[in-house]
């Protein structure tokens, strides 16, 4: 079997979002210290083209989310703002309660992948 690896190639860092264990997303580090893109998970198949190719993408991005306050509502907000027939993990967890609030009050945390050369695109 071919084996793949991940190839770092440019000067984007590219990090997975996960929080309990469970897989929510990617992101990359933006200009700024504190802010990140959340990139929209329809990219996929050019994320990982280029994480196994280096092949260079122009990838879009859905949101800006704050590195100082890393609760998973702030991540979930953009997803279901923008991305209206997306399925969640533990999507059950992520409903308002009678009260207005979030079921489960969850943060999350970034780990970098790799390094990739990407073009990053607003929605």
């Amino acid at each position: 079997m071919e084996s793949f690896l991940i190839k770092n190639s440019g000067n984007t860092s590219l990090y997975k979002i996960t929080s309990d264990k469970k897989f929510y997303g990617f992101a990359v580090k933006g200009e700024e210290a504190d802010e990140s893109y959340l990139l929209s998970p329809r990219e996929l198949p050019k994320i990982l083209e280029t994480l196994f190719t280096k092949k260079r993408n122009s990838i879009k991005t859905i949101g800006v989310i704050d590195l100082k306050n890393r609760n998973l509502e702030s991540i979930v907000l953009i997803y279901k703002n923008k991305l209206t027939d997306w399925l969640l993990p533990d999507h059950f967890n992520l409903n308002k309660d009678p009260d207005n609030q979030y079921k489960a009050n969850m943060h999350y945390r970034l780990e970098k992948i790799a390094s990739i050369e990407i073009e990053l695109v607003s929605d």
